[in-house]
C-alpha cells in the first residue's frame, strides 16, 4: 500500500526528472562555482509550496557531496535557500 501523501510534506522524487535535473544544475552553479557541474542527484524530495521545494543530495563533477534545497518559484525562477557540504 503506498504511503499516504501530506498536503505541504516532502514526497520522494525521481533525480532524473527534468525539474530536479534544472534545480541541480542552479545549485551547482552557485556552491561550487568554477568547480564543474553536477555529475549526479543522489536523491530528491519536493515540497509543494508557493511553487515547489526541491531538497536534493548533489554530488559535483569535483567528487564533493552537498545537500542543497532550491525553492522554484511560480514564476520559473529558482532561489538556493539552503546549502551544506557533506562529508
Amino acid at each position: 500500500m503506498p504511503a499516504p501523501v501530506v498536503v505541504g510534506g516532502w514526497q520522494a522524487a525521481d533525480p532524473q526528472g527534468e525539474d530536479i535535473q534544472a534545480a541541480a544544475r542552479y545549485a551547482a552553479g552557485l556552491v561550487r562555482a568554477g568547480y564543474g557541474g553536477t555529475a549526479e542527484v543522489t536523491s530528491a524530495e519536493t515540497q509543494v509550496v508557493a511553487g515547489t521545494n526541491v531538497r536534493m543530495v548533489l554530488r559535483l563533477a569535483d567528487g564533493s557531496h552537498w545537500k542543497a534545497t532550491v525553492w522554484h518559484r511560480l514564476d520559473g525562477s529558482f532561489a538556493l535557500t539552503e546549502a551544506e557540504p557533506l562529508p
